[in-house]
């Protein structure tokens, strides 16, 4: 029973993790017009919060748009963009610094994730009782979103012979795995398709969601 709970543990909290980072990118970084609806309906606080965390996610598209290996700004109008965005919610302007404009992680972003992780693992202790082992399904969600985003998202920038190349023995041989690959090009397509498909860095929500609904993440409802 020990090894059916710890497999049974870590199942649920890579689900937890897949669903979460899912969510926000959808839902806060893309978000669908719908939902663009119920964010101007929410109190001030909580939408200037979302409002924040999808401008700071635009401008990392901004700077990508024309050389999806850009890693900062370059143009004029890249430089205009981000200080309007930081004129108009001034915590950007150390979100942009932490997260090399949304590149990387920073522990606002790790305690945004957090919110709905740790009540999602709750959920499914309480449901299963003594089945589940706290120590796998709380930390392992937001473990894997801060990992995949804090470290595995900047080398999906960088190019192919970069990666080769790279000082790194750990890096140059993740570059070559199926699961960095797949990514990879699931993430290049996001960029150049305005983030209408693929966002998970944890593989698996959007993938089911695309195996029963036929289609990339409701592509047809992106705004």
């Amino acid at each position: 029973m020990i090894i059916v709970n710890t497999f049974l543990s870590i199942f649920l909290a890579y689900a937890v993790g897949t669903v979460v980072e899912y969510f926000f990118h959808r839902f806060v970084g893309h978000p669908p017009k719908y939902f663009s609806y119920v964010i101007f309906k929410a109190p001030l606080f909580l939408r200037r919060q979302i409002l924040q965390a999808q401008s700071g996610h635009a401008i990392h598209h901004v700077i990508t748009a024309k050389n999806y290996f850009q890693t900062g700004p370059e143009l004029d109008s890249e430089f205009d963009y981000i200080r309007r965005k930081e004129k108009l919610y001034p915590n950007l302007v150390l979100h942009n610094q932490t997260t090399n404009f949304g590149m990387s992680f920073d522990i606002y972003s790790a305690l945004s994730a957090a919110i709905l992780t740790f009540p999602l693992a709750l959920i499914f202790m309480l449901f299963f009782k003594s089945s589940l082992y706290a120590a796998i399904l709380f930390p392992l969600p937001l473990m894997l979103i801060i990992l995949t985003s804090r470290y595995i998202h900047p080398l999906l920038h960088m190019k192919s012979e970069t990666l080769a190349n790279h000082k790194s023995i750990f890096v140059s041989m993740l570059a070559k795995t199926s699961y960095f690959k797949y990514v990879q090009k699931k993430h290049f397509l996001h960029h150049k398709q305005q983030g209408l498909i693929s966002y998970n860095l944890v593989p698996g929500c959007e993938q089911i969601l695309e195996f029963f609904f036929k289609t990339p993440a409701y592509k047809k409802k992106q705004c």
